[in-house]
């Protein structure tokens, strides 16, 4: 993991300090607006980039399946098994890629850069984007699994309480769930009984 446990930083949409504290392998953004959560994102981005640190930034948006496959076709062998595994873990069985699916093309843009040994930091926009909540449910704990094996660390958002409700069977020590106050210089990290609460009642309702 990258070895920067507290970063300052100033997304252009606060003009000031954010702090963002307590990050551990996983670390999830919620409630968020589309436009705050690439603003935040990029602005942690930049910190690691100063800091000589490699990341990858993955958009919220369709990403283009013949780019996708073109990077997968690229892979050794070795690294091809490892992601059709990982598919395999959330069930996701493709004879042709070119026929896939924007979620299956989606699964497979995340195993690409959690297979990058170059890749420290992983940003993924809007996690949920393109998957099926049973995918979803499977994806966040592989995910993990694979970024404390790899020493990755990863940043992610959502509005999707099927992502914020797969968190809840894993253990708190791999990942924060916060969220960013206009008002405080701190990211506000929740706890899992207030992670519970929110998925209890909805994102929407509980991170405003």
């Amino acid at each position: 993991m990258a070895n920067i446990t507290n970063l300052n930083l100033k997304p252009p949409l606060y003009n000031r300090e954010l702090t963002l504290s307590n990050l551990k392998q996983f670390n999830l953004f919620a409630g968020l607006t589309v436009k705050d959560e690439t603003r935040v994102l990029k602005a942690i981005q930049e910190v690691y980039k100063k800091a000589g640190v490699t990341t990858v930034f993955i958009s919220a948006y369709s990403p283009e399946p013949k780019q996708i496959i073109h990077e997968f076709e690229r892979l050794p062998s070795f690294k091809k098994a490892m992601i059709l595994e990982l598919l395999k873990e959330l069930d996701l069985y493709v004879k042709h890629l070119s026929s896939a699916g924007s979620g299956t093309i989606r699964a497979l843009e995340i195993s690409l850069a959690l297979v990058n040994a170059q890749n420290e930091v992983l940003l993924i926009e809007r996690l949920g984007n393109y998957l099926h909540y049973t995918v979803i449910q499977k994806l966040i704990p592989v995910i993990i699994y694979v970024a404390k094996s790899r020493d990755k660390q990863i940043f992610a958002t959502t509005y999707n309480l099927h992502c914020t409700k797969s968190l809840e069977v894993i253990k708190e020590d791999d990942f924060t769930v916060q969220r960013i106050e206009r008002d405080q210089k701190t990211t506000v990290v929740l706890s899992r009984e207030e992670l519970m609460l929110a998925n209890k009642f909805g994102i929407e309702a509980s991170f405003k």
